[in-house]
């Protein structure tokens, strides 16, 4: 078992009593900033990197004001989520709603699975292809691909 010095033992204790009055500083910011509740820019902040890069020791994440964090974190979304255009976007929330309807789910919970699963991605890289194609063949492709990805997660 590796020993902690006693100085990197303080440093964590502040990092864990610092990094939750940081976060909630930085979730009101960006509702004010973004013009949302609370809860959906909580939803922002957790579902971005930063969260976690707040508690790095070495960098020191929480140093940074909240602008510069905001700016960070929405760089981040940009970087990973890419545009769409409207065809896109109509197609995804298409294939959205099918699912969600096909296996019993909300819009929501269809979304976070999508989300959390990369199929998003996956959908926007292989629209040409996937648009043209039914309703059914476009499930069984969503259906293949998560239990590909569900086997190289396991």
């Amino acid at each position: 078992m590796v020993n902690k010095t006693k100085e990197t033992v303080n440093e964590d204790k502040i990092e864990r009593s610092i990094v939750p009055i940081k976060a909630a500083d930085l979730i009101e910011y960006i509702a004010q900033r973004k013009g949302m509740s609370v809860m959906n820019a909580m939803c922002r902040f957790y579902d971005s990197e930063l969260s976690a890069k707040l508690y790095d020791n070495n960098a020191k994440w929480w140093y940074l004001d909240n602008e510069t964090l905001y700016k960070l974190m929405e760089q981040e979304r940009r970087l990973r989520d890419g545009d769409m255009d409207s065809k896109e976007l109509q197609f995804v929330v298409f294939c959205v709603e099918s699912y969600a309807r096909r296996n019993n789910l909300s819009g929501l919970q269809a979304y976070s699975l999508f989300k959390a699963k990369n199929l998003i991605s996956f959908l926007k890289n292989n629209f040409e292809v996937l648009h043209t194609q039914g309703e059914d063949y476009i499930m069984d492709e969503i259906r293949l691909y998560l239990k590909r990805r569900n086997k190289t997660l396991a």
